[in-house]
């Protein structure tokens, strides 16, 4: 069970279907992790090494790009005409799927060869104003993962929000000693675009938008949280199965284009998804990324859980 595209496409339509259906948006929030702690359950891990696929269609996450622009654009116009309740809802839901589905979709265009996915991850990320990430991850974590360099990687006994608070400041200074003009320019796109959003919505609208961005980001930086926690590599070592924990789990994988297999994507970051391998040798979290990323929002627990883990590698 590859890794599918299409997946963040309709997730997307899901969502939307039920946030402009009447439909309370709590329901998502529920609903989400639920979804992802069932299957993963029922349907197991995955066999190891999985079969090499062929390239997967690249369509679904082009189209993803604009359709998740036309979604942000329809739930900023309608905030108005919303109860701070459902907007709460709406904003979490909204940040749940962007920060899930839209990220990971964005991550896999800027690694592409290709230049216009390249930009059109960029413009993905523009969405939540995060588009410096684009510099960050590509030019700094995946040169200096698991090192004191690399603000991306946490240490052993930080805390999810600790580690993402650091993690976006660390990447956004990164960026912008690289490649100053492309993040001063970013910023003022970002900016322009909630001046659009006061303008469409009022203070309601750039308060959804930017709440929206918060939540996106926070999984994101989460989701790096889990996959490098406590794990350490020497400058200038290869980056091996010892850095970076993994999930096996056949849903987890089949909805998030491959993202469990962290370790191999860092082995070959230009590799379109379907192509990666599970790897016997992986260190594995102790769940999906539904019971992990949850997990992860309760730092006692995971420490409880995971310093167990960490000192086995050592």
């Amino acid at each position: 069970m590859q890794g599918s595209p299409i997946v963040p496409l309709l997730v997307l339509g899901l969502v939307a279907a039920v946030i402009f259906s009447g439909v309370t948006p709590w329901s998502v929030v529920g609903a989400m992790p639920l979804i992802f702690m069932g299957l993963d359950s029922l349907l197991g891990t995955m066999p190891a090494p999985a079969n090499n696929a062929a390239i997967s269609a690249r369509w679904p996450l082009i189209l993803f790009v604009p359709a998740q622009y036309a979604f942000l654009i329809a739930v900023i116009v309608t905030a108005p005409r919303q109860t701070i309740g459902d907007i709460a809802g709406v904003v979490i839901a909204s940040g749940m799927t962007f920060g899930i589905f839209g990220m990971l979709t964005a991550h896999e265009l800027i690694h592409s060869r290709r230049r216009f996915e390249r930009a059109l991850g960029t413009v993905a990320l523009t969405s939540v104003f995060y588009a410096h990430f684009r510099i960050s991850h590509v030019f700094g974590h995946h040169r200096f993962a698991g090192t004191r360099d690399d603000p991306a990687s946490a240490r052993h006994g930080e805390g999810a929000y600790r580690f993402a608070l650091r993690s976006a400041w660390g990447q956004a200074r990164f960026a912008y000693r690289f490649e100053r003009r492309f993040v001063i320019a970013a910023a003022a796109i970002g900016a322009a675009m909630l001046a659009a959003d006061f303008w469409a919505a009022g203070w309601r609208g750039v308060a959804c938008h930017a709440g929206i961005a918060a939540v996106a980001i926070l999984i994101l930086e989460i989701f790096n949280y889990v996959v490098h926690y406590g794990l350490t590599r020497r400058d200038n070592e290869p980056f091996s199965a010892a850095h970076s924990w993994n999930v096996a789990h056949r849903f987890s994988n089949w909805a998030l284009l491959n993202g469990g297999l962290h370790a191999a994507h860092h082995r070959a970051p230009a590799r379109d998804h379907a192509t990666l391998r599970a790897e016997p040798d992986m260190l594995s979290l102790p769940g999906g990324f539904g019971v992990t990323l949850c997990l992860a929002l309760l730092p006692p627990l995971w420490r409880k859980v995971m310093d167990r883990r960490v000192a086995s590698t050592r």
